[in-house]
């Protein structure tokens, strides 16, 4: 009798992303309901995930999608802009911060632009880039993503 065999398939850079993307959404709803020390924590929190997520998505991610996916250049062009409504949208909250008066009519323009800058993301680059690089090479990326990403929250 044959033991059965598990394959067990290592996380790529898609997976990441996804991971990611749904742990800037709890951490929005963390926000949204915490008051006091505890929200200013998960602000901060959030803030230095968006700026490195999207940093290194920005290095890593955008380019490979503009150079491999049908209308790359233009899918990732639309990216990079609501990426850089959302790093206004941020700046503007980390200068005021979480005790301000406007913090949190401003945090929710902020969470429904980087929701739905997520959304885009994954329909627009995410399936396509998983569909058109060899898996190792997403294992890969998704090693190198993670390295800048530390980096980055290292000089933040």
């Amino acid at each position: 009798m044959r033991a059965a065999t598990t394959v067990v398939r290592q996380k790529d850079l898609i997976d990441v992303l996804l991971e990611q993307h749904a742990l800037i959404e709890e951490l929005f709803q963390l926000v949204e309901t915490s008051r006091g020390k505890a929200k200013k924590e998960a602000f901060t929190e959030l803030a230095a995930l968006l700026q490195a997520h999207e940093e290194a998505e920005a290095e890593i991610v955008h380019p490979l999608a503009a150079a491999t996916i049908d209308a790359g250049i233009e899918v990732t062009q639309e990216r990079l802009e609501e990426e850089a409504e959302a790093k206004e949208l941020l700046a503007q909250l980390i200068k005021s911060g979480p005790g301000s008066a406007a913090f949190d009519d401003d945090f929710q323009q902020l969470r429904a632009s980087v929701l739905e800058h997520a959304v885009h993301e994954e329909r627009y680059e995410f399936k396509h880039l998983r569909a058109s690089q060899p898996p190792e090479t997403l294992v890969e990326l998704a090693d190198k993503f993670l390295k800048r990403q530390k980096r980055l929250a290292a000089t933040a």
